[in-house]
């Protein structure tokens, strides 16, 4: 398989989700869950909880009172809690609510950081669903948090392991491209220089590993070269920049990477 080519379609899928959900917009939601009576039971069965006369779970307000029930039973930074919230963000997101899910997946997400560590490997995929609850909310400020934070853990989690490392800056940076071309979450030069520094990380990673050929080296250089060109432009501190041919100055996008 070609490299490049390997490397481009291997990357996690968060970023086209939100491609996606940029044509999207999200509903309003009340508190009603909808679940039938099979959901609740099997919620409430999976992780050990006693179908009671008194609750039914049929409300987000029903769910935080079986999670204070758990919280008090076994502590507030029980990974049992943690997993519990998790599933409680997935329940709630698949009926809909990403506002309330992006809040259970939070609190799931503390607890983890303090129960596993900071750099925990099991934060990874909270993080990846708090993005898909943010592009499915349109809450770019949101998503743009948690792809920080994203890099963040790789940076720390995966020093050691440069295809893993490789990968996760791959995904970060895609966002800030993303973020740029449509304007979401902040302003543009912050974008760019961010991805300038996460481009640079990717090309140090890619000196001498001789299963990257050629092509792959030249297309991380040339959207860098691109990302450097917009931002001199933007700053307005090269001359030259700014009289340049104008096919220097093409969208990010629009590179064959």
């Amino acid at each position: 398989m070609n490299n490049k080519k390997f490397y481009k379609n291997s990357l996690i899928s968060i970023t086209g989700f939100i491609s996606l959900a940029l044509c999207t917009h999200s509903m309003a939601q009340d508190s009603r869950l909808a679940l039938s009576a099979s959901e609740s039971s099997q919620f409430l069965t999976a992780f050990g909880l006693t179908q009671r006369s008194d609750i039914r779970l049929d409300s987000l307000e029903s769910l935080e009172s079986v999670l204070q029930d758990m919280e008090s039973q076994y502590g507030p930074y029980d990974f049992r809690l943690a997993e519990t919230l998790q599933s409680a963000g997935d329940l709630v997101g698949s009926k809909g609510d990403f506002r309330a899910a992006a809040a259970l997946y939070e609190r799931s997400l503390h607890i983890t950081r303090v129960s596993n560590g900071l750099y925990g490997e099991s934060q990874l995929a909270l993080v990846e669903k708090l993005i898909e609850c943010g592009a499915s909310l349109e809450d770019w400020d949101l998503v743009d948090r948690n792809y920080k934070y994203l890099h963040f853990i790789y940076t720390r989690l995966y020093k050691d392991n440069e295809e893993r490392l490789m990968r996760g800056l791959a995904q970060v940076s895609d966002w800030h491209l993303l973020a740029v071309n449509n304007g979401l979450a902040g302003d543009t030069l912050s974008h760019l220089r961010s991805a300038h520094r996460i481009y640079q990380q990717r090309l140090d990673l890619a000196e001498g590993q001789e299963v990257l050929n050629a092509d792959y080296h030249t297309s991380l250089r040339d959207v860098q070269s691109a990302i450097e060109y917009q931002i001199r432009r933007l700053n307005g501190t090269d001359l030259i920049s700014l009289v340049e041919d104008q096919s220097t100055g093409r969208r990010i996008a629009n590179l064959d990477w």
